[in-house]
């Protein structure tokens, strides 16, 4: 709810016709006392016909005079008004009336409501200003449009008006004094929202506001010369064409925003969203005023503190806009850097309080480090933005600051026009061919979650024959169609690669990097790279930019995906990050785009094979991260920033989480700050995951979160984005089974395991979930696993055997394991046990291929009483334990001596070797375990 003024009414609902004479009839009228009830009313004899005429929108017959009053009728004092407005918006006039006081406008409202016979009854009078409301048009010859924005708890009335209780007047500056000054003349509006901290059931927030100020500002500029056009008759070209120039016109006119408090992040906001919105409103017209905006926060008077002591006495708090406006808020320090990326810059001034207890402070109010904000003397927070007479000293710096800016714009768009000729050779209606003024194209806005402050980025380990075998694939002069993969698990450093290339490339040729997401498609982050290098483009080349400006948010897109085809942009690098994010037709439109050279990262290991399926052939290149080795991943370890009261790591200590982390560079980065935070009060945390590997310390460990890494996250997000159907089920199948199965140091065993005839499950009388997928042949296996392949739970290598492709790495394999329950974990195990009974007993000679997976599954330190096998089953194990080749030897499995944690001076480089050495581990630490080990659960 927009809050209501104290002293000012909008009139509204005003017929088309009506004349400012007219206007001030209804003032005169509104002002004038009703007759005594005891006497006859008196009208006028032309009162039916001018009621029927000006209901109609069409001007009286014969206007009324002022001095045509009743004699029973009694004035109101004169000066219970004391400005009026009356203005054309949006083809309609509207007015605005400031009264002395908030009584004399009560009296007016009420006044108006219970005049039934009124020829003006059907007038709105509200004291709600929302949106916008046009307070002065000097029509043909106005130079600009000044639109005043209000800030927190204000409106868009009272927060410029001064009141004189002594006198008992009020002083409207916008209304006036800044239509009477000797600068230029000026269509004047005023903007209105929701700006209290009151209304809870209110949603909208900065951005919010923004959006709408741009579209309400875009929608008064072009809309009354548009009316006039549309009214035309097309026998009248030559009005018609006077009409539409003055509609060009209108477009081109400075438009600037005098902004208090909020207000001002608000308009700051709408110059950086400007790029991006369909609107007829070029950002180079548009400057900025700001009055007490606390661009950084606030320190002293602790603003954030303000609010919440608002917030004790005030119901229905706006937490977002408290928020938004605490000292160094990101959301804030974004929005400035986004805002100083703005080409061309718009131009503003920056005004603070003069008094000494200020609520928004001179640095506070500072806009950039070399425009210090200029004090406004005798002024705070609430009065910076009023004035009481037009000889204000405050008053005329503003006014001064305001044709300052309107002279920048007016400077900067005159210089512009020197070069009106476009480029020979280039089109003058697209997305530009000639690089940017410093050389080349630099978008990485498109990046989330990653830090654009490059400089100061830490440095990257163990991935220097990658990076050199990524930049040799760039450099290569190839004329035909190129993609590179970069491939890998979740957080095994995909994304930095690619911004570590991508730098190598900044100033070399034009590169544009791109975070798939399912929330935005691919066209929509074309959209977005394209408005900011066509709004680059139009800065230095005008005759293409109003062209530009016109066309629609797709052909922006398009025309951007047409530049990229062009040979002349063969070396611009198109870089999407983590793209099996995007839906299939994104991927699609990935493959099929134009760009020369498309560089991606995927967790798809068949993602070569898709793409040789498209129609637009590409040279396909790939690079596989593996695990690092022991000394980058040292190397990060000991990089790591820590707390200076954090413990110190001994060299043992090191290389023990080198062992346990596995080469996987987002855990390795993790496990400083989770040791920072969990040895506060476990100091044995690190001794406790080393000795057990499914401790509640491991769970603890993959759910902890820093910024937005975490290591559970990683992994979930590659199985949420399997597909559904049978295959999707079957692949969620065969990876709940995988953990169990003796995979990553046997292979073979596991293929020959499936190739065993399992018919006879199908007629079994124990039935359990999952159960099918052993029932199924070799080629529906494949599927399945081919569908775990495309989400990077594994690789694909034609070269290798199929269950050779299928490898955990140890850390997702632990994962696995911690999500499930004791009961999903003693059903799995007893699944395959009963399946292995039966493989046995059906054909022992199968007993080689059997027996490996069988005795897989019981180093999970799951006794046989727990399985609560069918007897059968049960007897069964029993006399393979007293088998006098101890094929399964249970007794030896339970009571190996745990053994410390082996420290390797060469870390295995594949995953194979990560699992073994995880096996070992997991035994030697067996002995510490109870013989019934009951997995930890969620």
């Amino acid at each position: 709810m927009v809050p209501q003024s104290l002293t000012s009414v909008k009139v509204t609902d005003i017929p088309r016709g009506t004349t400012e004479e007219q206007y001030r009839m209804f003032l005169e009228h509104l002002f004038t006392e009703p007759p005594k009830p005891a006497q006859k009313k008196h009208k006028l004899p032309i009162g039916n016909k001018f009621k029927r005429k000006f209901r109609g929108g069409s001007s009286p017959a014969k206007a009324p005079q002022p001095d045509d009053k009743s004699p029973q009728q009694t004035p109101a004092h004169p000066k219970e008004w004391h400005s009026q407005t009356f203005a054309s918006q949006e083809g309609c006039p509207v007015g605005t009336i400031t009264f002395a006081s908030e009584e004399l406008k009560k009296k007016a409202i009420q006044r108006h409501q219970a005049d039934r016979e009124s020829i003006w009854q059907e007038w709105r009078l509200t004291d709600e200003f929302d949106h916008l409301t046009v307070l002065q048009d000097p029509g043909d010859d106005t130079e600009a449009d000044i639109c005043a924005v209000h800030g927190l708890g204000g409106n868009a009335m009272d927060t410029w008006t001064s009141t004189d209780t002594v006198k008992g007047s009020s002083r409207m500056w916008l209304c006036d004094f800044l239509p009477e000054a000797d600068y230029f003349k000026c269509r004047i509006m005023t903007f209105g929202y929701d700006s209290g901290l009151r209304n809870s059931h209110s949603v909208m927030k900065i951005k919010d506001w923004a959006k709408s100020l741009l579209r309400s500002v875009d929608r008064v500029r072009a809309s009354d010369a548009v009316c006039l056009v549309s009214s035309l008759s097309v026998a009248n070209p030559l009005v018609c064409q006077g009409a539409c120039a003055e509609l060009a016109q209108e477009k081109q006119r400075p438009l600037l925003f005098v902004c208090h408090s909020l207000g001002g992040l608000v308009a700051r906001q709408a110059m950086v969203q400007l790029p991006f919105e369909a609107l007829e409103l070029p950002g180079k017209l548009c400057g900025l005023v700001f009055l007490a905006t606390p661009h950084r926060g606030s320190l002293e008077a602790e603003w954030s503190n303000f609010l919440v002591s608002v917030a004790q006495v005030m119901a229905g708090v706006r937490p977002e806009i408290v928020d938004e406006l605490r000292p160094f808020n990101p959301n804030s320090s974004s929005s400035i850097e986004d805002f100083f990326r703005l080409k061309p810059l718009p131009p503003f001034r920056c005004f603070s309080e003069g008094k000494k207890m200020r609520i928004v402070t001179q640095p506070s109010a500072t806009l950039g480090e070399n425009r210090v904000a200029a004090n406004l003397m005798g002024t705070d927070h609430r009065t910076i933005c009023k004035f009481t007479s037009n000889s204000d000293a405050n008053y005329l710096d503003i006014v001064k600051a305001l044709n300052d800016v309107r002279r920048e714009i007016l400077e900067r768009k005159a210089g512009a026009r020197v070069e009106t000729g476009r480029i020979p050779g280039h089109p003058a209606h697209t997305a530009h061919t000639y690089p940017a003024m410093d050389g080349y194209w630099w978008e990485v806005t498109q990046m989330r979650g990653v830090s654009h402050n490059f400089e100061y980025r830490a440095p990257m380990y163990g991935r220097d024959d990658e990076l050199q075998k990524l930049q040799t694939f760039l450099s290569s002069d190839e004329s035909d169609l190129k993609l590179t993969m970069v491939k890998g698990i979740g957080g095994i450093g995909k994304t930095r690669l690619l911004i570590e290339a991508a730098i190598t490339q900044q100033g070399v040729r034009s590169v544009f990097l791109v975070g798939a997401s399912k929330e935005e498609s691919f066209e929509k982050a074309a959209v977005k790279i394209a408005s900011r290098i066509g709004f680059d483009m139009q800065a230095y080349h005008p005759s293409n930019r109003d062209k530009w400006d016109s066309i629609s948010m797709t052909e922006r897109a398009s025309a951007f995906m047409d530049w990229l085809s062009h040979p002349n942009n063969k070396s611009a690098l198109l870089v999407v990050d983590d793209l099996d994010a995007y839906e299939a037709a994104d991927i699609e439109k990935v493959s099929t785009c134009q760009a020369w050279h498309i560089v991606v990262s995927t967790r798809d290991s068949t993602l070569r094979t898709v793409m040789s399926l498209h129609e637009n052939m590409r040279i396909p290149q790939e690079i596989c991260l593996s695990p690092l080795h022991k000394e980058p991943a040292l190397s990060i370890l000991r990089n790591t920033p820590r707390s200076p009261e954090s413990s110190s790591y001994s060299a043992k200590d090191m290389e023990a989480i080198v062992n346990i982390t596995h080469g996987h560079p987002l855990a390795i980065r993790l496990f400083i700050p989770f040791l920072m935070y969990y040895q506060l009060y476990e100091p044995t945390v690190l001794d406790e995951m080393c000795g057990d590997s499914y401790s509640d310390s491991w769970n603890d460990f993959m759910n902890f979160k820093t910024g937005n890494l975490c290591l559970s996250d990683c992994f979930a997000l590659s199985q949420s984005r399997l597909k559904g159907g049978e295959v999707g089920e079957q692949a969620k199948n065969l990876l709940r089974l995988l953990p169990f199965l003796k995979l990553n140091t046997s292979p073979e065993l596991v293929e020959k395991f499936f190739e065993l005839d399992k018919t006879w499950l199908k007629d079994d009388d124990v039935a359990d979930p999952g159960r099918p997928l052993f029932s199924k042949n070799l080629k529906c296996i494949r599927h399945a696993i081919r569908t775990l392949q495309a989400t990077s739970v594994c690789v694909q290598d034609p070269s290798r055997r199929l269950f050779e492709c299928v490898q955990l790495h140890p850390l997702l394999r632990k994962y696995l394991l911690l999500q499930l329950s004791q009961e999903d974990l003693i059903r799995s195990i007893r699944e395959i046990v009963i399946v292995c009974h039966g493989l046995i007993i059906r054909n022992p000679d199968q007993k080689s291929v059997v027996l490996p997976q069988l005795k897989h599954c019981f180093d999970f330190k799951i006794s046989v009483e727990d399985l609560k096998l069918p007897i059968s089953v049960f007897d069964w194990i029993q006399t393979l334990e007293n088998d006098d080749d101890r094929s399964l030897d249970l007794e030896n499995t339970f009571d190996d001596p745990a053994g410390e944690v082996k420290e390797t001076d060469n870390p295995p480089d594949d995953l194979e070797s990560l699992a073994l050495e995880e096996s070992e581990v997991q035994a030697r630490a067996a002995a510490s375990l109870p013989k019934a080990y009951m997995c930890r659960t969620d």
